[in-house]
């Protein structure tokens, strides 16, 4: 009776999660309340083309729209730390998920027959397994389970892998009051056109 009970549950989550693959890569889309911080870092272009793999190449640097903002012979290398809240998918919205979430993202590159510019993902770390079998399976994204704890109000973050490897960042507001986007002309370019971009991403790397 027990092998019978394990048979079916075994054979329920297996069409539970090809159901779940197939809803989401069907025109659906993921709806969560972020709140979510990124760090750009002007890295040496020798570091940055030694971390996006054969095939892939950084555009030039002059090609960059906020070129005049990044030292010379540097690219652009973002870190996209989150709190991912309630998130819920708008074909399945049966069940949400909390979880924190890692990136390291890498804009501005081109691959081959590919139109550039494309959004490089090589590195993803998370704290929900959902998520992280979500983002490989569905993304095709380099997920990886990981400890990660934030405090309460989302200003300071800590990665632990399973190497024991680790990140903290903690962030300080610059002002008392939020500010429209308005405001920073970079933002556009910065932050809202790359993440328009196709996704590439890479054999795995942990």
């Amino acid at each position: 009776i027990m092998k019978g009970i394990m048979a079916t549950l075994v054979f329920c989550t297996i069409m539970f999660l090809l159901i779940f693959v197939a809803l989401v890569k069907s025109e659906s889309y993921t709806h969560c309340v972020d709140h979510t911080h990124w760090v750009i870092l002007p890295i040496d272009r020798d570091i940055v083309s030694g971390l996006v793999g054969k095939g892939v190449s950084l555009l030039p640097q002059e090609d960059i729209p906020f070129n005049s903002y990044l030292p010379p012979n540097t690219h652009p290398v973002y870190f996209e730390l989150g709190h991912e809240q309630n998130c819920t998918q708008n074909l399945v919205p049966i069940f949400s998920t909390t979880f924190l979430e890692f990136k390291m993202e890498i804009p501005y590159t081109e691959k081959g027959k590919y139109k550039p510019p494309l959004m490089f993902k090589p590195l993803v770390y998370a704290n929900d397994e959902l998520d992280v079998i979500a983002s490989s399976v569905v993304y095709k994204l380099n997920t990886y389970l990981a400890n990660m704890t934030i405090n309460s109000d989302n200003t300071y973050y800590q990665v632990i892998n399973k190497q024991n490897q680790s990140l903290t960042a903690q962030f300080y507001p610059q002002q008392e009051n939020f500010s429209s986007v308005n405001k920073f002309p970079l933002f556009n370019t910065s932050y809202y056109d790359i993440n328009q971009y196709p996704w590439l991403w890479l054999v795995k790397i942990n």
